[in-house]
């Protein structure tokens, strides 16, 4: 009886050391992205005392027995670790850009899918007055490679507030929903399919209507835009080197323009210009594969930088910044073309954060670090507009990251915050940035 009440006060005793050391000190609880566990890690290494609510303090005995005494000596002081890694960083690899202090609020949540664990990356964003719009890639690319693993062809197009993502809408026969844009009223978006190439609308309410159809069964729809006087534009880029461009005008959808030997990742109007850009055919991987294309109204070259290919467009103040692989370059005139290095090699897209800033999600995958030498990785980056600085937010090291080079990361802003994902390993996790 005497060891049984020994042995029970033993427990009480590490039982309520445990206890106090949860309530009584700071630890930092987060979940590793790359590994999908939940871990628990001290943000610094610290030397803590434990004291209780009748102001006494926790002492370890030499000859391993706790005892509470009055004041705080060698024996009251307790060492909580070594220093780790900032959550959910992995180990940055030789040379990789480090998140630097700043005021931002970074929250990733959980993988989404449609049963919320079927490991199926997003594609690209959008966002109307109300919703953030993000379509799935259904046909994932085990490799990262040019070869396709065909699933069961069903993607699905979700919507959230910027609380709730709620139930997405199914989309059967595609290989991912990754072309959109919000409409003019910004109460629905326009949004394009691949593998069967149609154009929907889909409105905030949830009606939906097919706009128009390519007629390819090769084509992979992925740029996008509102392209002020020249409509509601989309891209259908054919493997055959033909990009075909479509779009509502003069309330009609039909196709306008053709363009030879690129694929088309984006498109935007610039003081009267209508502007795509684009990727050499077939090899648009190469560091050297990008361009700008003017379309109207005249076809001409614009822009043809060493940069890798220009995946999106962001416009402000008078000036037209463009994101290149590795680069984010601007303009006010289409000439000059000035450009600052990003961490990453890819970004779908740039929005205002804080005051005279600007901020995106970049990265680096698997055959982008093959090819560039950079490391694998995402990168949430603040870009000043005013100094031209670029400073990195946050950091997740994606180790090992083979997901579409297309599905990386993006952003859109929401009301008056960034709301966005991060894919690592092929599966996709809601991003919310505030500020």
């Amino acid at each position: 009886m005497r060891i049984n009440r020994v042995l029970f006060i033993g427990f009480l005793i590490i039982a309520f050391f445990i206890i106090s050391f949860l309530f009584l000190t700071t630890v930092y609880i987060h979940r590793d992205i790359n590994q999908g566990d939940f871990t628990c890690q001290e943000d610094l290494k610290m030397k803590i005392s434990i004291k209780s609510h009748h102001g006494k303090y926790l002492s370890a005995q030499p000859d391993g027995r706790f005892e509470w005494r009055d004041k705080v000596g060698e024996w009251e002081v307790f060492e909580t670790g070594e220093v780790k890694d900032n959550p959910g960083s992995g180990n940055p690899g030789p040379g990789t850009p480090v998140p630097q202090p700043g005021d931002y609020n970074v929250d990733v949540e959980y993988e989404l899918s449609a049963l919320r664990f079927s490991f199926k990356p997003l594609c690209r964003m959008t966002a109307t007055n109300n919703f953030a719009y993000a379509g799935e890639y259904a046909d994932r690319r085990d490799d990262g490679g040019p070869g396709y693993k065909k699933h069961d062809r069903v993607a699905y197009l979700w919507r959230t507030d910027g609380t709730s993502w709620g139930t997405p809408t199914k989309v059967n026969d595609v290989e991912s929903i990754h072309a959109m844009h919000a409409n003019p009223m910004k109460n629905g978006i326009n949004y394009a399919t691949e593998h069967n190439c149609k154009v929907y609308s889909i409105a905030d309410n949830g009606d939906r209507t097919q706009q128009y159809d390519f007629q390819s069964k090769k084509g992979v729809c992925i740029g996008a835009g509102d392209c002020g006087e020249y409509g509601q534009l989309v891209a259908c880029s054919q493997f055959n080197g033909l990009a075909w461009v479509a779009g509502y005008r003069h309330d009609v959808w039909k196709r306008f323009y053709v363009v030879p030997e690129k694929f088309v990742w984006a498109l935007t109007e610039y003081k009267g210009r209508l502007l795509a850009g684009c990727s050499y055919n077939p090899d648009f991987t190469h560091p050297n594969s990008g361009s700008i294309m003017m379309l109207d109204p005249e076809f001409k070259m614009i822009y043809d930088p060493p940069y890798g290919f220009c995946k999106g467009f962001y416009k402000k103040d008078n000036v037209l910044y463009a994101m290149f692989g590795g680069h984010l370059a601007w303009t006010e005139d289409l000439a000059g073309w000035p450009a600052v290095e990003m961490p990453g090699w890819a970004c779908w897209s740039m929005i205002e954060g804080k005051p005279g800033t600007l901020i995106g999600v970049w990265y680096t995958d698997l055959r982008a670090a093959q090819r560039t030498g950079r490391p694998q990785g995402i990168w949430l980056v603040e870009f000043n507009i005013h100094d031209k600085s670029v400073k990195v937010i946050e950091h997740w090291a994606a180790s090992g990251m083979t997901a579409p080079y297309y599905t990386g990361g993006g952003i859109v802003k929401l009301h008056n915050f960034g709301i966005g994902f991060i894919t690592i390993g092929g599966k996709s996790r809601p991003l919310k940035v505030t500020w």
